[in-house]
């Protein structure tokens, strides 16, 4: 019997969007594989033979990378003997790690799933077949977390809010945000954040459900959370604006979202109906002023808010869209694309040697390893040279 196989990278976070995602495909019959756990301490060939001899009689795999997989070289082998499996690719964060991750593993699936339309011209200029799916949840760990709280409850919630604002997520100095926020922090509200690299430490998942629903409003930046430098590359990144799932996880935890704005963020939330927007910090102010003064406006927004989310964006739909898109894959007996040649691995793992030189400067040494203890040594020797030589 041909078997349905699901790959991730690593145990994913209790309750994030990862594990939710990971559970649904189990749920439908499919087999797990994560990669860290399944081949922790083995040897590359011993890695390259279980996955070869695992895939040869797959039928379907899906493949769920980490934001910053280490797991690049593992595909090139398994991929080409899978020739007669249809692979798919889920991937997140694209429109910051197109040219770093993204671009390198899309060639090898038959197909690519992204979270925004805002990258998407990328991947046709390439020519890479893809499909665009906004994140998805599970509404139903939403409703459970908060003991039944809903659209149709959560006026009545509204005035019992703790706090005026609330912020999770990534915070690093250096970045937009971090500006937005040091400001922030200096006004008259009650504010409560919960970020790496500032006061707070991280929290659970269901800690931030809670949070979102007893905040009056929920800020989301779209902006890069990377640290920009004075390069002209930090700068076209410090341009770069990101679809955000986080605006589902309000909308489903009953809270009202001021977003960052960006260029199509109207193509999955209707501005001024179902969300507010920003641009710049005085305007930012004068939204949270105004939205804490008209809380009816804001419980009307928010009702819409949820009402958009359960119709659209829940982790059903989501996998009723792969399981279609696989299901025309098969129907046009499409041949799997692996583009596992000997070019395009030297270009990889020079890529990779490059990855761990910045780790090496920061002195990260234990993640420099893993970016490069996949590739074959003798590989890593004669690309190594090749980088030495660019440089000369």
């Amino acid at each position: 019997m041909k078997k349905k196989i699901f790959i991730n990278d690593s145990k994913q976070l209790k309750d994030s969007l990862g594990l939710t995602i990971t559970n649904k495909f189990l749920n439908e019959g499919y087999l797990l594989i994560t990669l860290e756990d399944k081949f922790q301490g083995e040897s590359l060939d011993t890695i390259y033979d279980k996955l070869v001899h695992t895939l040869s009689d797959a039928e379907i795999l899906v493949y769920q990378p980490n934001h910053d997989t280490y797991y690049f070289p593992i595909f090139n082998s398994p991929l080409t003997a899978c020739t007669n499996c249809v692979s798919i690719l889920l991937l997140g964060d694209s429109e910051f790690t197109f040219f770093e991750r993204d671009l390198a593993l899309a060639y090898r699936f038959d197909h690519t799933i992204i979270y925004s339309d805002k990258i998407s011209m990328l991947y046709k200029y390439y020519e890479i077949s893809h499909s665009v799916l906004y994140t998805p949840y599970d509404w139903k760990h939403f409703d459970n977390v908060l003991n039944g709280y809903g659209a149709s409850s959560y006026t009545h919630k509204l005035l019992e809010n703790k706090y005026d604002i609330s912020y999770i997520g990534l915070c690093i100095k250096n970045t937009p945000r971090h500006v937005y926020l040091e400001k922030i922090r200096k006004e008259n509200f009650n504010f409560i954040e919960y970020s790496s690299g500032t006061y707070q430490n991280r929290i659970s998942y269901d800690h931030m459900i809670s949070i979102y629903n007893n905040t009056k409003i929920s800020l989301v930046f779209t902006s890069e959370s990377r640290p920009l430098s004075k390069s002209i590359l930090s700068f076209a990144q410090s341009k770069v604006f990101q679809a955000k799932g986080k605006i589902t996880e309000i909308a489903l935890a009953g809270g009202f979202a001021l977003v960052e704005y960006y260029d199509g963020l109207d193509n999955y939330y209707k501005i001024g109906v179902e969300i507010d927007i920003f641009r710049d910090y005085k305007e930012l102010i004068e939204k949270i002023n105004y939205y804490l003064e008209n809380t009816a406006e804001r419980s009307r927004m928010s009702n819409n808010l949820y009402s958009k989310a359960i119709k659209n964006y829940t982790i059903d739909l989501f996998y009723e869209s792969i399981y279609n898109i696989i299901h025309s894959l098969v129907k046009t007996n499409k041949p799997s694309l692996t583009y596992a040649d000997s070019y395009y691995s030297l270009n990889q793992i020079i890529f990779d040697i490059k990855r761990a030189f910045i780790q090496f400067k920061l002195r990260n040494f234990k993640k420099a390893f893993r970016i490069l203890k996949y590739h074959k040594i003798k590989n890593l020797f004669f690309s190594f040279l090749i980088v030495i030589l660019k440089k000369v």
